[in-house]
């Protein structure tokens, strides 16, 4: 008897378990209609249900009904905004509960709302940085440190908190975005870092940031953020500052960093110390991993030694092609490497020199369509020289001093 009990239990805990994964799924297909036509009452009366019944049933749920409480809160009246918005709150955290493992930043999302909706003040704000900084890595766009960062500027704005207390909430912003750059849209990234630097810039004058730096240095000695953003600004406004090389040694002695070494090559150009500055920037090239900024330090990098040291420059300019493949600009400098060699060559190698250069600008105009004009009139640059000169009785000639190559005629 009790076998047969105990089975007829099961059975009906089945058969309710069966009904209640019908019913959600009825539930979840109404709300995906009511949704997809623009029902939005229809559709919150089902997202309630699944609230209440169905949590845990599909994530896709989720995602509907936070459309549904957005439209809810933005046709709010400003005087009964509390209620939608206390709603929206609670389902941030009722998402996390119901699928933990989501992807959805729903403690960040939720920051933000509570910060746009009821304002800036110092809890809500520390519940911002809590959630930047929960994310840390996970962050995809440049909006959270940008909320986060304008907030205080216009409490530094205000005369409510000090420059110092603004700046220490900016560099731990900058250097979040910092570290989610490989996560975010070039564009959005370039634009945010813009917008956030236009806030700080509006803070201060080159000369009272410089007497920050000598004042805070020595307690931030070993504050990466710190050091790297003050290196940051000091390469833009005081390009020439003691304290610039001070800033940017400290940081590198803790972590190469391709960006640091960079703006120590640029104050070490600016003091005529062009040694240290090649120096610098062939440590950068090493460092980074960025393709994109590789070949822009190697571009950096071959323009210096085009003189003294053309051989390397032109090494070196390789490598910005080989990084950046899609990008003309790298053959221009190399044609004019080749057309300016330096080298004693005799009537058939300049000849020949003039052919490989016009070759290799050819090949900027092919690479990019941007530059077809600009190959076209260096090419025509290049064909008056060699006018000038006897066509070779040769076929083939081969270039030595550092170009190594053998060019057909």
């Amino acid at each position: 008897m009790k076998n047969i009990g105990l089975k007829v239990i099961i059975a009906l805990l089945s058969i309710t378990m069966q009904a209640q994964t019908s019913n959600c799924s009825n539930l979840s297909e109404q709300l995906q209609i009511f949704h997809s036509n623009l029902d939005y009452a229809n559709a919150y009366k089902s997202w309630l249900e699944i609230k209440k019944n169905c949590p845990t049933f599909s994530e896709k749920n989720y995602l509907i009904a936070k459309e549904i409480l957005q439209y809810k809160l933005d046709i709010a009246p400003q005087d009964s905004i509390q209620k939608p918005l206390n709603e929206f709150v609670a389902f941030y955290d009722l998402y996390d509960k119901s699928f933990p493992e989501n992807k959805s930043n729903n403690a960040l999302k939720k920051a933000i709302l509570i910060v746009e909706k009821t304002g800036a003040n110092e809890e809500n704000l520390q519940l911002l940085e809590k959630a930047i900084n929960k994310s840390k890595t996970a962050i995809f766009d440049t909006y959270p440190t940008y909320l986060f960062t304008k907030s205080y500027y216009d409490k530094y704005n205000n005369k409510e908190i000090s420059f110092e207390t603004f700046f220490e909430k900016y560099y731990w912003a900058t250097d979040i975005l910092e570290k989610n750059k490989a996560n975010i849209n070039e564009l959005d990234f370039n634009n945010g870092q813009v917008v956030m630097r236009s806030l700080l810039y509006n803070g201060f004058t080159p000369n009272s940031f410089e007497n920050y730096v000598k004042a805070k240095f020595e307690d931030n000695q070993e504050n990466l953020a710190w050091l790297n953003t003050v290196s940051e600004i000091l390469s833009v406004y005081n390009p020439r500052s003691e304290w610039l090389e001070k800033t940017t040694t400290k940081s590198i002695s803790i972590e190469k960093n391709a960006k640091i070494l960079q703006y120590r090559a640029q104050y070490y150009l600016k003091t005529k110390k062009q040694s240290l500055a090649l120096d610098d920037y062939e440590k950068a090239l090493e460092v980074t991993t960025d393709a994109l900024q590789k070949a822009e330090i190697a571009t950096t990098l071959a323009k210096l030694l085009m003189v003294q040291n053309p051989e390397k420059a032109a090494q070196t300019i390789q490598i910005a092609i080989d990084n950046n493949p899609k990008e003309g600009k790298y053959y221009i400098i190399l044609a004019s490497l080749y057309a300016n060699s330096g080298c004693n060559f005799s009537n058939d190698e300049k000849f020949a020199v003039l052919k490989l250069a016009q070759e290799t600008v050819e090949k900027a105009g092919q690479t990019s369509a941007y530059l077809k004009n600009t190959a076209t009139q260096t090419k025509a640059s290049f064909q008056q020289q060699i006018d000038g000169l006897k066509k070779p009785s040769k076929k083939e000639i081969s270039l030595e001093c550092w170009i190594h190559k053998t060019i057909k005629i």
